[in-house]
């Protein structure tokens, strides 16, 4: 039951994640496009009004050139033309009409010119400032997309840990039905002389629980000690079924407890599941099957 909490627990945090991840993403896109749009807005905007004004004036003041030079023509007063003109007066009249426009739109391009390079400026400015920015984002979008990972690292390391957990209650599970079954009764420690004795069996106590597993295999190691301090040689006598299947499991245990959960770790170490192991090893180098 446990496993399957932290499992939720941490398919919830995943989803957390992501789905924060993704309104992230999200915000950062929409960022990005108002950002754009109102650089779009301020380069092209300034550009129109200032080129326009400009254009503006000088027609305008074309305009009123125009006028003049037309009531002047008109009125008779204020210009006298011989007759007939010669060519060089008929091109020195054209350019004394000409040149005042000439000379304005002229200084309207050179203004146009610099309000177009004025705002290309801007527009260079605002271009690396959307450089930075978007490479601010694309820094955020890194660290949330590392993120992401980082959790998807720990929802499958929870979900190997809750498995490897639960193997290991089936190992437990299976290690005491063995236990009890075949171990449950006294076993016969034989000397070579022939003498033989019984110490507790390995099931003797309660082992339904982690500590009473424990206990019980303490006892008959305990038990089997203090035999061979009278008979050195003498050998725990175990069918060889059951001798097979209690080194098999002892050995996957073994094998297997590095791989759980650091929590269930915890629980095998106050249970002193360790020292459990050393007494099955311990009881199993001194065994026989009499074969």
């Amino acid at each position: 039951m446990a496993g399957r909490g932290r499992g939720h627990e941490g398919t919830v945090n995943s989803a957390k994640a992501c789905s924060s991840v993704q309104r992230h993403l999200a915000e950062t896109t929409a960022r990005e496009l108002v950002i754009g749009g109102e650089m779009s807005e301020v380069s092209e905007t300034p550009r129109k009004a200032k080129g326009s004004r400009w254009v503006a004036g000088g027609w305008i003041v074309t305009g009123i050139y125009v006028l003049l030079v037309a009531w002047a023509l008109a009125s008779g007063g204020y210009v006298e033309f011989k007759t007939p003109l010669s060519l060089n007066d008929f091109a020195a009249v054209l350019t004394g009409v000409f040149a005042p426009p000439a000379f304005l739109w002229l200084a309207v391009a050179t203004m146009v010119q610099s309000g177009e390079l004025a705002l290309q400026r801007e527009e260079l400015q605002l271009t690396r400032q959307e450089f930075v920015q978007s490479r601010e984002v694309a820094k955020e979008q890194a660290l949330e997309a590392k993120n992401q990972a980082h959790f998807i690292e720990v929802q499958t390391g929870i979900f190997a840990s809750d498995a490897a957990d639960r193997h290991l209650d089936a190992m437990l599970q299976s290690l005491v039905e063995l236990l009890l079954q075949k171990f449950q009764n006294p076993m016969v420690v034989r000397a070579s002389n022939g003498d033989t004795q019984q110490i507790r069996g390995l099931a003797s106590g309660d082992v339904h629980t982690l500590g009473g597993m424990v206990d019980s295999v303490r006892g008959s190691t305990s038990d089997l000690r203090k035999m061979l301090m009278v008979y050195p040689d003498a050998k725990v006598y175990i069918l060889p079924g059951p001798l097979k299947a209690l080194k098999s499991t002892i050995g996957e245990l073994r094998a297997h407890i590095p791989g759980v959960s650091a929590a269930r770790r915890a629980v095998l170490a106050a249970s002193n599941f360790r020292g459990f192991l050393h007494d099955a090893d311990y009881i199993l180098s001194v065994s026989f099957t009499g074969t």
